[in-house]
């Protein structure tokens, strides 16, 4: 049976870890009566933490995976992008304690992002649009292409790779619409009219 128990540390099953690690933390010599108390209770807290970041990823998944801003410059569709369930998950994501790994912390980012961008653009703020943008890269979006910005060594670093076809959509449909707006501008100014 304790072969089976430890076992379920590997295969993920986490109602066996939680049995495991509260039973451990209650009285370390479940494991093995001769296993040090305080290796055994390292054991179990790691296993914990392992268990509330798999609950904390796939929280974070979801969020980034359902709702999907999707269509091309100058036809986004935002119909599909639902924003109460995310930020429902993303409380869940501060319930559970927040990201304890590397990978969490950086889809963590990707998701607030991500929802920023979304709340922005289904409610047309594109200035906010821009806004979020900056905060997030550092640099105006007019000063760069997304697609060039997401092929450069280190953007991984910046946002994780899972929203930055996504990202480069609402990006690219910033560009496109501050250059219609300037275009505009340049037309009137010149007593022209634009479209």
């Amino acid at each position: 049976e304790e072969t089976q128990r430890r076992g379920s540390l590997y295969t993920v099953e986490w109602n066996e870890v939680t049995l495991l690690a509260d039973a451990v933390i209650d009285d370390p010599r479940v494991l093995d009566p001769l296993m040090n108390a305080a290796v055994a209770r390292e054991e179990a807290e790691f296993a914990v933490l392992e268990q509330v970041n798999a609950q904390v990823m796939t929280a974070l998944d979801f969020v980034l995976q359902e709702g999907k801003i999707v269509g091309k410059i100058g036809g986004l569709d935002t119909s599909a992008v639902e924003l109460a369930t995310p930020a429902k998950k993303m409380q869940e994501v501060v319930t559970l304690g927040g990201c304890v790994s590397r990978k969490a912390l950086r889809l963590e980012k990707a998701a607030m992002v991500v929802l920023d961008l979304r709340q922005a653009s289904v409610g047309g703020d594109w200035e906010k649009v821009g806004v979020v943008l900056k905060a997030a890269f550092g640099e105006l979006p007019e000063a760069i292409e997304a697609d060039e910005f997401f092929a450069r060594d280190g953007a991984e670093d910046v946002l994780d790779s899972t929203v930055h076809a996504e990202v480069a959509l609402v990006w690219n449909e910033l560009v496109d619409r501050q250059t219609i707006s300037q275009l505009q501008a340049e037309l009137e100014a010149n007593g022209l009219q634009g479209p």
